[in-house]
């Protein structure tokens, strides 16, 4: 582990991307010269934290989780750690709440990270973002009186075979990802030594019906015309401006929204024409590349100037604040497009997966467009448009003729 004397110089001016260039891991580590046992911890996604690193039982290293750099500040650290030692010095344990089983159960974490995460929802660098955990609580009900860490894979499978005769395997899935989320979580800020998910499984989606919204041309032009109009009026007294950028990227790029609403400018290289999606908010948690057309960075440019147009500043801040959903914005646009309700905002990703393939783009491609991991998750928006199969259908009957 590298020394170094922390500053809160040194700690704004920790980049990322210069760090971990040629270096394998997720996490760097600092151990500050000034204080002992006080660690700066730096991972991918950009998020700084401090953590009180002892030696336990036995001689054995434990790391405790303090905070997040952006709230607490180096001194503050640095005294933390200094009573640390002195509790441990005089052979108590300071951290003796978390050996309490009760406040190990996923119940419990769940509230101290709902309590959390409502201070550090607002970070778009932040790995720990507000999730999808309010929708998938009531069904993890299951776990509430477990401790997180004594849940394992078969306490899972009883899981989903119980839910398995009333969820789709899609929405099981969706259930257990948030529960790894809380786990991991929990770890990092030292509620928690360790796990034993990691041998969990999803379940196969053979029951989901892949989804189909793919816009017609007509659709297309009615969406289109709404936008533009409600971004130029407002809705319900509201600026509304940011819509229609927002939606020519979603369209153009297949971005998903929570990667859209969480970048920054200096994310975006208008001049290169590309967008860095940092791992806080792409579902691999790895950062990725994605390449724009010159259309879509002058979209972009013309933009530009109606926002700040500071580095750390979000590129859709809306009306004074930053957008954390639209769902419901663009509920109503398809309304009153006309539109089958059946849209969401993630069908613009669909609609750009399906386009690829329209316009004679294969699988591959729309797997590195969508920056899937996995080819077989292209799959379940890569349905090819019908117009599409016939043209195929009327190849191949050219071809038969000429044989």
């Amino acid at each position: 582990m590298p020394e170094k004397k922390l500053t809160e110089k040194f700690i704004k001016e920790l980049n990322p991307t210069v760090e971990f260039e040629g270096k394998k891991g997720n996490e760097i580590y600092y151990s500050d010269t000034v204080q002992r046992g006080l660690v700066l911890v730096l991972n991918r996604g950009g998020r700084k934290s401090y953590f009180y690193r002892y030696n336990g039982p036995n001689e054995k290293q434990i790391k405790k989780s303090i905070s997040d750099v952006k709230s607490i500040s180096l001194e503050a650290a640095r005294q933390r750690v200094r009573f640390l030692n002195q509790e441990i010095i005089a052979g108590k344990n300071p951290f003796k709440e978390i050996k309490d089983d009760k406040a190990k159960t996923f119940v419990a974490v769940y509230e101290v990270w709902r309590e959390w995460s409502e201070t550090h929802q607002d970070d778009p660098k932040s790995y720990y973002k507000k999730q999808s955990m309010r929708d998938s609580r009531g069904a993890l009900s299951f776990f509430d009186n477990i401790p997180l860490d004594k849940i394992d894979k078969v306490i899972v499978e009883d899981y989903q075979a119980e839910k398995s005769k009333v969820n789709k395997a899609a929405t099981i899935n969706r259930h257990i990802t948030e529960l790894k989320f809380l786990t991991r979580w929990a770890v990092d800020h030292g509620i928690i030594e360790s796990h034993q998910l990691d041998g969990v499984k999803r379940l196969p989606e053979l029951d989901s019906d892949p989804k189909v919204h793919h816009f017609t041309p007509e659709e297309r032009r009615r969406f289109i015309a709404t936008v533009k109009e409600v971004s130029s009026k407002g809705s319900g007294g509201r600026n509304m401006a940011y819509l229609w950028p927002l939606t020519y990227i979603l369209m153009h790029t297949g971005m998903r929204i929570g990667s859209a609403l969480g970048l920054v400018w200096s994310d975006v290289d208008l001049i290169k024409k590309k967008i860095l999606l940092r791992a806080a908010n792409i579902k691999t948690k790895k950062d990725a590349i994605i390449y724009i057309s010159q259309e879509t960075a002058d979209e972009l440019s013309k933009w530009k100037p109606k926002t700040t147009g500071q580095p750390d500043d979000h590129l859709f801040p809306g009306d004074g604040s930053v957008i954390k959903n639209v769902k419901k914005q663009y509920k109503r646009i398809y309304a009153r497009a006309d539109m089958d309700p059946k849209y969401s905002v993630n069908s613009l990703r669909h609609d750009f997966a399906m386009e690829i393939m329209a316009a004679g783009g294969t699988v591959t491609d729309a797997q590195f467009m969508l920056v899937h991991t996995d080819p077989r998750t292209t799959l379940k928006y890569a349905h090819p448009a019908e117009d599409r199969m016939r043209q195929i259908a009327d190849l191949l009957e050219k071809y038969k003729k000429t044989l």
